[in-house]
């Protein structure tokens, strides 16, 4: 499975999503078609295991980022600072986050792999929703009612993935002045 989602990645980061088929994957890595579709039911749940690495992966860089020393403040910036790392450094994987979203992948993966996903998304959430509960605590962040940190977090979760998905897709980014 491991050498599949290689491969995949390798194939989708160098020719797209278009490139990617159970056939061309089992003649590659010289194994039979059965092979390929033991591990993985279409190429969309192939997509989705590799978002699910990608999930994975930041939910790792979250985690080192809300244990660091310091005031909630500076966690939370250093939780800013692991997702641009993660563009960064991970742009194929987090092309694969956005294209898995299309009702039309979606909806041909399995279940199995899409609540994998969600709880890595889940877990992500719970430790930036944990250093905003810090940050009231010590006065760093003050709100009125405390029922909005999840608020607060989904905006912020909003505005993140938001500007990454524009920045990824957005051919008038460059036009606007906007490079970095």
């Amino acid at each position: 499975e491991a050498k599949i989602l290689e491969l995949a990645l390798k194939t989708l980061e160098a020719e797209g999503v278009a490139a990617i088929s159970m056939d061309a994957i089992a003649a590659e890595l010289q194994i039979t078609r059965g092979t390929v579709y033991n591990h993985f039911r279409n190429k969309e749940d192939i997509l989705l295991a590799l978002a699910i690495q990608a999930a994975e992966q930041r939910l790792s860089i979250f985690e080192h980022a809300v244990m660091m020393r310091g005031r909630p403040r500076q966690r939370m910036a250093a939780v800013g600072l692991a997702c641009e790392y993660f563009a960064d450094k991970f742009p194929g994987l987090l092309k694969i986050e956005y294209q898995i979203r299309h009702d039309m992948v979606w909806e041909k993966t399995s279940v199995e792999r899409q609540e994998l996903l969600q709880q890595c998304e889940s877990h992500a959430m719970q430790c930036v929703t944990g250093v905003v509960r810090d940050g009231v605590a010590s006065g760093d962040l003050e709100i009125a009612d405390p029922r909005m940190i999840e608020g607060i977090v989904f905006g912020l979760w909003s505005l993140v993935h938001g500007g990454m998905l524009l920045e990824l897709t957005s051919p008038s980014l460059s036009a606007l002045g906007i490079r970095d």
